[in-house]
Protein backbone atom coordinates (compact mmCIF):
# COMPACT_ATOMS: atom_id res chain seq x y z
CA UNK A 1 0.00 0.00 0.00
CA UNK A 2 1.45 3.43 -1.00
CA UNK A 3 1.15 6.09 2.28
CA UNK A 4 1.86 9.69 2.04
CA UNK A 5 5.87 10.95 2.62
CA UNK A 6 5.72 13.72 5.10
CA UNK A 7 8.23 16.09 4.79
CA UNK A 8 8.75 19.67 6.63
CA UNK A 9 9.58 22.75 4.35
CA UNK A 10 10.60 26.72 5.45
CA UNK A 11 10.14 29.31 3.96
CA UNK A 12 12.85 31.18 5.21
CA UNK A 13 12.09 34.75 4.51
CA UNK A 14 14.51 37.75 4.07
CA UNK A 15 12.22 41.02 4.31
CA UNK A 16 10.15 40.61 0.88
CA UNK A 17 12.10 37.72 -0.61
CA UNK A 18 11.93 33.75 -0.21
CA UNK A 19 14.96 31.34 0.05
CA UNK A 20 14.77 29.14 -2.57
CA UNK A 21 16.81 25.96 -3.54
CA UNK A 22 18.06 24.05 -6.84
CA UNK A 23 17.64 20.53 -6.32
CA UNK A 24 21.15 18.63 -7.95
CA UNK A 25 21.00 17.26 -11.18
CA UNK A 26 21.52 13.45 -10.18
CA UNK A 27 18.66 13.18 -8.72
CA UNK A 28 14.73 13.12 -8.88
CA UNK A 29 13.11 15.94 -10.39
CA UNK A 30 16.75 17.54 -11.80
CA UNK A 31 17.51 21.68 -11.60
CA UNK A 32 13.50 22.18 -10.46
CA UNK A 33 13.32 25.15 -7.44
CA UNK A 34 12.30 24.00 -3.53
CA UNK A 35 11.83 25.42 -0.22
CA UNK A 36 14.38 23.99 2.03
CA UNK A 37 13.78 21.02 4.22
CA UNK A 38 13.65 17.20 3.92
CA UNK A 39 11.68 13.98 5.39
CA UNK A 40 10.03 13.40 8.75
CA UNK A 41 11.47 10.53 10.27
CA UNK A 42 9.55 8.23 12.05
CA UNK A 43 8.44 9.22 15.57
CA UNK A 44 9.99 13.17 14.83
CA UNK A 45 7.55 16.11 15.02
CA UNK A 46 7.44 17.99 11.79
CA UNK A 47 8.93 21.64 13.65
CA UNK A 48 12.12 19.56 15.06
CA UNK A 49 12.86 17.80 11.25
CA UNK A 50 12.29 21.21 9.73
CA UNK A 51 15.07 22.19 12.24
CA UNK A 52 16.98 19.19 11.94
CA UNK A 53 17.35 19.61 7.98
CA UNK A 54 17.97 22.96 8.22
CA UNK A 55 21.40 22.21 9.96
CA UNK A 56 22.23 19.88 7.75
CA UNK A 57 21.59 21.34 4.53
CA UNK A 58 22.46 25.04 5.46
CA UNK A 59 24.35 25.22 8.69
CA UNK A 60 21.06 27.24 9.85
CA UNK A 61 19.99 27.04 13.16
CA UNK A 62 16.20 28.84 13.62
CA UNK A 63 14.41 29.13 17.00
CA UNK A 64 11.50 30.40 15.76
CA UNK A 65 9.09 30.32 13.16
CA UNK A 66 4.95 29.96 12.57
CA UNK A 67 3.04 27.32 10.94
CA UNK A 68 1.96 28.57 7.28
CA UNK A 69 0.21 25.66 5.95
CA UNK A 70 -0.37 21.78 4.95
CA UNK A 71 -0.06 20.80 1.57
CA UNK A 72 -0.08 17.51 -0.83
CA UNK A 73 0.99 17.44 -3.82
CA UNK A 74 1.46 13.94 -6.27
CA UNK A 75 4.73 13.87 -8.19
CA UNK A 76 5.28 11.76 -11.21
CA UNK A 77 8.89 10.43 -11.20
CA UNK A 78 10.08 7.81 -13.59
CA UNK A 79 8.69 4.77 -12.65
CA UNK A 80 6.45 5.59 -9.89
CA UNK A 81 3.94 8.05 -7.92
CA UNK A 82 5.04 9.90 -5.16
CA UNK A 83 2.54 11.80 -2.81
CA UNK A 84 3.81 14.05 -0.46
CA UNK A 85 2.41 16.10 2.50
CA UNK A 86 4.33 19.42 3.12
CA UNK A 87 4.10 20.67 6.54
CA UNK A 88 5.17 24.35 5.86
CA UNK A 89 7.02 26.72 8.42
CA UNK A 90 7.23 30.85 7.93
CA UNK A 91 10.69 31.30 9.51
CA UNK A 92 12.23 35.02 9.14
CA UNK A 93 15.92 35.10 8.78
CA UNK A 94 18.74 37.68 8.03
CA UNK A 95 20.19 36.84 4.26
CA UNK A 96 23.27 36.48 5.55
CA UNK A 97 22.62 33.96 8.23
CA UNK A 98 22.59 31.61 5.01
CA UNK A 99 26.06 29.15 4.90
CA UNK A 100 26.72 25.59 3.96
CA UNK A 101 24.90 24.52 0.99
CA UNK A 102 27.24 21.78 -0.61
CA UNK A 103 26.11 22.17 -4.46
CA UNK A 104 22.96 23.55 -3.86
CA UNK A 105 22.38 26.97 -5.49
CA UNK A 106 20.93 29.56 -3.15
CA UNK A 107 18.65 32.17 -4.83
CA UNK A 108 16.16 34.79 -3.46
CA UNK A 109 13.86 35.42 -6.34
CA UNK A 110 14.33 38.96 -8.17
CA UNK A 111 11.15 41.23 -8.34
CA UNK A 112 9.55 40.62 -11.47
CA UNK A 113 9.89 42.98 -14.36
CA UNK A 114 7.55 45.44 -15.82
Amino acid sequence: MDVPRLVAVALLASGDRVLLLRRPDDGPLPGQWEFPGGKVEFGEHPWDALRRELREELALRVARGALFGIYSHVYDLPGQRVHYVLVTYHCPIRRDRVRGLRERVPRYPEEPGP
